[in-house]
């Protein structure tokens, strides 16, 4: 079969090239896979939220502030200067109470600013990684011109693609693309350029999900339009056509 009648998939780090029927193949069966994933998902959350807390367990009362520990007024008239020790080591135990109180806010504060900090850090390093497979697989596809397209099909997409792997889905996403403008201009959908292979490096860590990325705040595909509702393919094919028209004109 020719070079031009076969279809590319990203299969984790690799991108491996089949015939259309192959491919199609390929790509229904980590989506059913994937959609399994994520009713497991889903049930085992449910299980976790059904089984947080007790019935036994009740709201505690505040707590009434603890005073000083006042020596007997007695001694006071028996023993003036013990008296008065007395007092300053009462004040000064309270005094330390309070410090250690104030201890611990401050702890849980700096420890509640590095955790925001940690978690802006992994949204960030998340949208990167997001941006950089979304704008290699326009490349490689040569799909600069159809971001719109993309992300009307990205949206639409999600909810299917959210389990998938990042790199998997994004591809996905590209050949459903590829695919939808070849069916409006009545052609075959365009060759992806040669894959070329990137050198051995260290074992990276598990794939980042589509669902990842769109929970660190990714808005789809970096430089289109922002997020919209998901159209029909209809509107689509509507929106395409007067695209091509107005280009042609």
């Amino acid at each position: 079969m020719a070079d031009s009648a076969r279809e590319q998939v990203q299969l984790g780090n690799q991108i491996v090239e089949l015939d259309p029927h192959d491919a199609a193949t390929v790509r229904d069966a980590f989506t059913t896979l994937s959609h399994a994933y994520g009713q497991s998902l889903d049930e085992q959350r449910r299980q976790l939220l059904s089984q947080m807390g007790t019935p036994q367990w009740q709201v505690p009362q505040p707590m009434a502030p603890s005073g000083v520990d006042v020596p007997d007024v007695d001694l006071l008239f028996q023993n003036k200067e013990q008296w008065a020790n007395h007092f300053a080591t009462a004040i000064d135990a309270r005094l330390a109470q309070n410090l250690a109180q104030s201890a611990a806010l401050v702890h849980r504060a700096v420890q509640a600013v590095d955790q925001e900090f940690r978690r802006r850090e992994l949204r960030d390093q998340a949208q990167s990684v997001h941006d950089t497979t979304m704008e290699a697989m326009i490349e490689r596809r040569g799909l600069d011109e159809h971001r719109k397209l993309i992300q009307s099909i990205y949206n639409d997409r999600y909810a299917a693609l959210q389990h998938l792997p990042l790199a998997m889905a994004i591809d996905q996403i590209g050949q459903e693309t590829a695919e939808e403008i070849a069916r409006i201009r009545g052609t075959q959908p365009p060759t992806p350029a040669p894959y070329a292979a990137p050198e051995p490096s260290a074992p990276a860590g598990p794939p980042l999900l589509l669902r990842s990325a769109r929970r660190a705040g990714s808005g789809g595909v970096p430089g289109g339009a922002a997020p919209q509702q998901p159209k029909t393919i209809s509107d689509l094919i509507r929106a395409r056509q007067a695209h091509l028209l107005g280009t042609a004109a």
